[in-house]
């Protein structure tokens, strides 16, 4: 399947892996700043269309950009639920709303999709689009079938540095504070999208959301 996928289980090649065991409880009583309320955003509607060998990117939240080309638009690791968790009503909640409405999308031909926690994954979103526009869902190997039993279709899953005839790799990362929980799921894939005359890098978090 993968050189780093061994009995059930990805893992990094250069020896990264998750937090040990014994680290969890003191990162649980860690202190932090407090968690606001609300970020005030003013919403706006996505850019016109792009000509020629332009590239516009425009930042939504967190790890959700989108990325308008002439070749069709590109948004990455799309979430729009109010909640990062199961069930829509757990997991922390969102602060800051979207930088740009799921409705003022303009036609999505990719989603690039980089791993499936609940802040990057959000199964709802991946519906609408689908339902609406049909897209190929760009993502590692392993995630197939989770966006499957979640009746996402339209799926390309990628090793790290394979690409697709779009001009798409899937370029090795990982979390260096990746909770203990996810020692079994696909790891990170921050992708690289080219262009004739540019290269848009799409990494995996921002922490805005």
């Amino acid at each position: 399947m993968s050189d780093h996928f061994d009995n059930g289980r990805f893992f990094n090649p250069n020896g990264a892996d998750a937090q040990p065991f014994w680290k969890a409880p003191r990162m649980l009583f860690e202190r932090y700043a407090p968690w606001p309320a609300q970020v005030p955003v003013v919403q706006r509607p996505s850019p016109p269309p792009t000509s020629g060998d332009e590239i516009v990117v425009t930042f939504i939240g967190h790890a959700t950009f989108l990325i308008q080309t002439s070749a069709g638009n590109i948004i990455t690791d799309p979430v729009f639920a109010q909640r990062a968790g199961p069930f829509g009503w757990t997991g922390p909640r969102r602060v800051r709303q979207p930088g740009v409405r799921f409705d003022d999308l303009p036609p999505i031909a990719y989603v690039l999709l980089s791993h499936n926690h609940y802040d990057h994954c959000d199964l709802e979103t991946l519906r609408a689009l689908q339902h609406r526009d049909h897209p190929r869902i760009v993502t590692l190997q392993g995630n197939a079938t989770l966006l499957r039993s979640a009746g996402v279709t339209r799926i390309a899953e990628l090793d790290w540095w394979q690409r697709m005839p779009a001009e798409m790799s899937a370029t090795p990362g990982a979390q260096t504070r990746d909770p203990v929980v996810s020692r079994n799921v696909p790891k990170c894939m921050p992708m690289l999208r080219r262009a004739p005359t540019s290269i848009c890098a799409c990494t995996a978090s921002s922490g805005f959301m």
